[in-house]
């Protein structure tokens, strides 16, 4: 199975200083907090240990909060993820075929795959009413692998060099488990982006390109930019959660245009926290609106029985 090209830039630039609130940079920090959302009865709480050695279980569930803020007003909603099947599998119960990825890095395409698992997705709303629900197939390996060890690649690499020098970071730098690691990303945002719920949620904070735009190009042409050369270790924005933190930005261009601005809060994407790539927080954030944004929080990591 083919998806879309992805464009990869790597851009060097100098980073940025830690942070622990889930917002961007040059912005006042609207924190998100546990504190903001009530979890009903029957939902998962509380966190197992993480362990890198521990093999996926049916049943293992995250439970996500969601946060839309539009200058002084809040709404609130809840995402519950919980896995149905390891390796995905067919109607007659076999797996179903690797998920193949075709990735132009800095005009190089090159091929990446992955298993694939089931989960099922519940979409609540702040008071924990079922919204909607549905059964995506998600990229098991690159999930797996995470985001934060390609963060602590290049955040060593950037150790080695002077700020002068920090045009070089990818220099000898092995790129793949960069690309994967933003494959990971694309794969929770496509959780968000193909839910029915959630989609006109996410598209209240993304910058639409213009008629004038999408005429001249022929349609839209997305890019999406991680900005790897400004990760910084961070603290985790989950209290429960103790473990290395990176903040990675990344951005997505509709049309050559910026369209949306992400902070994410990673650490290592181990079981159960494997099911989300790691992902302990995020903040997205219009591009020309700064009081339009959306921004997630881990609220409960649990193994299956």
């Amino acid at each position: 199975m083919k998806q879309p090209w992805l464009c990869l830039p790597l851009l060097a630039a100098c980073a940025a200083p830690a942070t622990a609130d889930l917002a961007l940079d040059d912005t006042e920090p609207a924190a998100i907090s546990a504190d903001d959302f009530k979890i009903p009865a029957g939902l998962p709480r509380g966190f197992d240990l993480a362990d890198a050695s521990a093999p996926w279980r049916e049943g293992d569930e995250l439970l996500i909060g969601l946060r839309l803020r539009r200058g002084d007003e809040r709404r609130h909603w809840l995402l519950q993820l919980r896995l149905t099947e390891p390796i995905a599998l067919d109607d007659d119960g076999d797996a179903l075929e690797p998920l193949d990825w075709e990735l132009n890095i800095n005009g190089e395409p090159q091929q990446f795959g992955s298993r694939r698992c089931r989960v099922d997705v519940k979409v609540m709303d702040g008071e924990g009413n079922e919204l909607g629900r549905s059964q995506p197939l998600l990229p098991r390996d690159f999930l797996d692998r995470g985001i934060a060890g390609a963060c602590r690649q290049v955040h060593r690499q950037l150790a080695r060099w002077s700020p002068r020098g920090r045009e070089h970071v990818y220099s000898g730098l092995d790129v793949r488990p960069l690309a994967e690691a933003t494959v990971c990303a694309v794969a929770l945002l496509q959780v968000v982006e193909e839910d029915s719920v959630l989609a006109p949620i996410l598209w209240q904070v993304i910058e639409k390109p213009s008629i004038w735009s999408v005429v001249t190009n022929l349609g839209a042409r997305v890019v999406l930019r991680p900005r790897f050369h400004a990760v910084t270790e961070a603290f985790s924005p989950v209290p429960a959660v103790d473990a290395e933190t990176f903040r990675m930005p990344l951005s997505l261009f509709v049309n050559d245009d910026a369209a949306l601005h992400v902070d994410l809060f990673v650490a290592d994407s181990s079981v159960p926290f494997a099911l989300c790539g790691g992902v302990l927080g995020a903040t997205a954030r219009h591009p020309k609106d700064p009081d339009v944004e959306f921004s997630l929080l881990l609220l409960s990591a649990r193994r299956g029985k």
